[in-house]
């Protein structure tokens, strides 16, 4: 009998395409298990550990990065100085922003200011996939 038992991990579709996503969190903790699941979801990954390097990173990739998430607490700069630089490198980037601890006022700034998403650490593996899912809409067939 057919059915999704029948089908493997290796030859389910996976979401990413290829696609490439920044992932900048200064914890490894969430930042290696962030990566690792991304990249078996089909995402290429480009990583940075702080504010500086973010904006580095995204600088030297912008045209193939599909979209960003965004620690707000990291060495070197808050999330909102990030963002803010990233939509000057390339306007309307999709950043999902995450954080373990936010007040509902900052939630709610993040999304005012044009943030596609926010991701309430510790999240999911599905919670993560669906978030850059749509963040970055359907890949190219």
């Amino acid at each position: 009998m057919a059915g999704e038992s029948d089908i493997s991990p290796d030859t389910q579709p996976k979401p990413g395409r290829d696609r490439c996503l920044l992932v900048a969190d200064d914890e490894p903790c969430v930042l290696d298990p962030t990566t690792e699941l991304l990249e078996r979801a089909g995402y290429r990954i480009l990583t940075a550990t702080d504010s500086r390097k973010a904006v580095q990173v995204f600088e030297d990739h912008a045209e193939e990065i599909s979209a960003v998430l965004l620690d707000y607490h990291m060495p070197g700069g808050s999330g909102t100085d990030v963002f803010e630089e990233l939509q000057r490198i390339k306007p309307n980037v999709p950043v999902i922003m995450m954080s373990g601890f936010v007040e509902d006022h900052e939630l709610g700034r993040f999304l005012g200011m044009g943030v596609v998403g926010f991701l309430q650490k510790p999240f999911k593996q599905t919670t993560l996939v669906d978030a850059v899912s749509k963040a970055i809409g359907p890949s190219a067939a």
